[in-house]
């Protein structure tokens, strides 16, 4: 049995495979106009790839590397990593450089995940080495870490009352006498279902004080529904903004069957949220959908040029080869990668170049 042919078969492919020498969905990219550029346009497609994906041919030599499996983000780039306060199990709330969008998380290729990272990254900066790249993900799934760069140590070393008076200062800014003060496209009345008293159970403890609208103008979730915020008080007396952004399923559906939405991301919390209280980024329900909910963070992570950047991407593929190194199948793509890095590469490079020329191509 040929590879091709044994790796559809693995995948359970069930839509017909494109005629030899053309490319699957060449112009069926969403939200094109939207989108200023490719790095964008890819941002905003996770789906796309997926779907594209499920076609062997047009992986070429990757396709080779694709038996290695497990949890992924299935959306790894710059913009899903921050740093953010989080609570650990024990109580403790401490600063961390996480994964803070897995949406489209589930199973998969680990190769096609680290393919994804190098598609964005290119795309995003025309400085970044493949190869630099490439070592820092390649010592991750040998269990090596790489310096952190001081832009995020730097992020990470802030103490939980600065960062609580930021994030209140932030608040005050979305409020007036005591309610959201609304601005068309910011922050727009909802008078829809879910509302007040719908949500209200997602609060125990605290007073729930209005739902409001949050319009987006592009990105992956565009098409989901309505994100709502909503504004709450403590007892303390503080003010806090929560999201409730819809739930619809993994871009990696596309590839692959998936697990129930629920078992799926417990999943996601174990690997990308381990020893974290998964309550800060989490799914309800609320009118009968479901949501993603989690408390508006202040941005405390900055980048000063593309070289702090560039920087932060090749410590991100080095997370993400840790990240596979730590799940059963991680060794496995590690000792295939071993005995020949440099076809490795090659693999990758002309899996992005590919891609990367269908992105640009529907932009034109």
């Amino acid at each position: 049995m040929s590879t091709v042919l044994a790796c559809a078969l693995v995948f359970n492919l069930s839509v017909p495979l494109v005629p030899q020498g053309s490319i699957p969905d060449a112009f069926g990219f969403k939200q094109v106009e939207l989108s200023k550029n490719v790095s964008q346009l890819l941002r905003s497609n996770a789906d796309h790839i997926w779907s594209y994906n499920r076609d062997p041919r047009v992986l070429g030599d990757l396709v080779n590397y694709t038996d290695p499996y497990g949890t992924i983000s299935g959306d790894p780039h710059l913009g899903n990593m921050s740093v953010i306060p989080v609570q650990t199990k024990n109580g403790q709330n401490v600063m961390r450089f996480l994964n803070v969008d897995f949406d489209d998380g589930g199973k998969g290729p680990f190769a096609l995940e680290y393919a994804r990272f190098v598609l964005v990254a290119k795309a995003s900066s025309k400085d970044i080495r493949a190869k630099d790249l490439f070592n820092a993900y390649f010592q991750g799934l040998q269990g090596k870490e790489v310096a952190m760069p001081k832009s995020i140590a730097k992020a990470m070393s802030m103490d939980m009352q600065t960062y609580e008076a930021q994030r209140a200062a932030y608040v005050a800014k979305k409020m007036v006498d005591g309610h959201f003060k609304y601005k068309a496209g910011e922050i727009e009345k909802w008078d829809g279902y879910p509302g007040l008293n719908e949500v209200k159970s997602l609060f125990p403890g605290v007073r729930v004080i209005e739902v409001a609208k949050r319009p987006l103008e592009r990105g992956g979730s565009l098409d989901a529904g309505e994100r709502l915020w909503v504004l709450t008080q403590s007892k303390d007396g503080s003010y806090h903004i929560t999201e409730l952004k819809p739930y619809v399923d993994t871009a990696l559906h596309e590839y692959s069957r998936q697990a129930d939405a629920y078992e799926r991301v417990e999943d996601l919390h174990e690997i990308y949220w381990p020893g974290i209280n998964p309550s800060a980024y989490d799914l309800v329900e609320a009118g009968g959908n479901k949501y993603w909910i989690r408390e508006k963070k202040v941005e405390v992570l900055s980048y000063k040029n593309r070289a702090e950047e560039d920087e932060a991407r090749i410590y991100i593929a080095n997370i993400i080869g840790l990240t596979q190194a730590h799940q059963p199948e991680g060794p496995k793509l590690l000792k295939m990668i071993g005995k020949d890095p440099e076809r490795f590469k090659d693999a990758i490079k002309k899996y992005v170049k590919d891609y990367l020329g269908l992105a640009n191509a529907s932009m034109d």
